[in-house]
């Protein structure tokens, strides 16, 4: 009920939690990660959230030098549509997969510099495929779409000609997977500040802007927000919006046909929470 308050909270207490997923097929089964090393860095659950148990191993991982508690945040897990594997990327040692729900890890083949510290998004309709957009700073000056479809044991490049952009600005260039089909993927590729009416001349981006300037990646200069269909393969520009930082999706007004939610922007002073029921 969205007017009652849960009664409890979930059942592993362990501090700052910095990924959760489900599996698109069977979503009760749901895997999460967080900060303490005394409870497994993660856990897993099979009842939709409400009981978890932590993962009994954990890949390698860095350590502050006061406490040995794990203290990387940019760093990230997803599992299979089918529930059975798990793949988590560390910022320092990259991605390493588990298909014993954590007990036991393997480092992926593909060079931990290719893919360390990205988000890696699970497909939601087919078992063992796997995404990752590196979207930082490069010395080919390009943005990144990996694809892997054996669980995170290999990577392959599906595009090299998306946006990017320093560390400070990465979490508005993101990949999101809809449930709709397999390959279902939209790709936001950052967003526009505007001057605010401010004495102090700051620039901001969400309240009444007057004057332009834009915030956009390094590699087109470019803040179109793109759909695909094929797993990245073919982009189409989402033409309605003039940018997006987050996309999310629910329940549609046609079967098999999800909303599709965007925060941004729609044209410059006109931003929010946006919902498009065709896609």
């Amino acid at each position: 009920s969205l007017d009652v308050a849960q009664s409890s909270r979930h059942q592993v207490e362990a501090g700052t939690n910095y990924a959760i997923d489900y599996a698109g097929l069977y979503p009760h089964v749901m895997i999460r990660i967080f900060k303490e090393e005394t409870k497994g860095l993660g856990a897993y659950s099979t009842n939709g959230g409400k009981t978890w148990t932590s993962f009994a191993a954990y890949p390698p991982f860095v350590t502050n030098g006061y406490s040995n508690t794990y203290t990387n945040e940019t760093n990230f897990a997803a599992i299979s549509a089918d529930a059975s594997a798990i793949v988590w990327n560390m910022e320092k040692y990259g991605v390493y997969y588990s298909t014993d729900f954590g007990s036991t890890w393997k480092a992926s083949a593909t060079k931990a510099s290719l893919l360390a510290g990205y988000r890696v998004i699970a497909d939601k309709v087919t078992p063992g495929t796997f995404y990752l957009y590196a979207n930082l700073t490069t010395a080919d000056s390009s943005g990144y779409l990996y694809k892997s479809v054996d669980n995170g044991a290999n990577w392959t490049v599906v595009r090299s000609d998306l946006e990017y952009d320093d560390s400070w600005a990465s979490n508005n260039f993101r990949l999101f997977v809809s449930p709709d089909a397999a390959g279902d993927l939209w790709i936001t590729q950052g967003a526009n500040i505007y001057k605010c009416d401010d004495p102090n001349g700051n620039w901001c981006a969400w309240y009444q802007y007057t004057g332009e300037i834009p915030w956009t990646g390094k590699a087109n200069d470019d803040n179109v927000v793109y759909h695909s269909t094929d797993g990245g393969k073919t982009l189409v520009a989402a033409d309605s919006l003039l940018y997006a930082t987050y996309i999310g999706f629910g329940k549609g007004k046609t079967a098999g046909v999800s909303a599709v939610y965007a925060a941004g922007m729609v044209k410059p002073g006109i931003a929010g929470v946006f919902r498009s029921d065709d896609q």
